[in-house]
């Protein structure tokens, strides 16, 4: 649903529904998943989720009101429902989750776009 605000009466107006269309074909949704947004300006959104298979996926929602599955930002599957979006630039974004007990999976799309996946390992205290 979208939803405009009334600034005379401060309600808001539901403008619609902003569905996904089914051929944008959206992988499996885990129903723990955590959820990040990232916001592009004049590119739109993009939001971040694990499918059923714990691995991370993007969708793109762009200002044209269009929805579109951009695929795995990362096909190493996390330990954890926890993940964390940083927007630096357009093309410098970084997507930080819980690989496992032992490592920090950190994914970042960068200039030459593609998305570079590392670990940070880490020793628990």
């Amino acid at each position: 649903m979208h939803y405009t605000c009334d600034s005379k009466t401060g309600k808001y107006i539901n403008d619609g529904s902003n569905t996904i269309p089914e051929s944008t074909k959206v992988p499996s949704i885990h129903a723990e998943t955590g959820l990040a947004v990232e916001y592009l300006g004049t590119a739109g959104y993009r939001l971040y989720f694990h499918n059923e298979t714990r691995t991370i996926h993007e969708l793109a929602y762009t200002s044209a009101n269009t929805v579109g599955n951009s695929g795995p930002v990362s096909n190493d599957p996390a330990s954890s429902m926890a993940l964390a979006a940083a927007l630096y630039s357009k093309t410098n974004l970084t997507i930080t989750y819980v690989r496992d007990q032992s490592n920090i999976g950190v994914t970042n799309y960068n200039s030459d776009g593609n998305w570079h996946v590392c670990m940070w390992h880490h020793t628990a205290v």
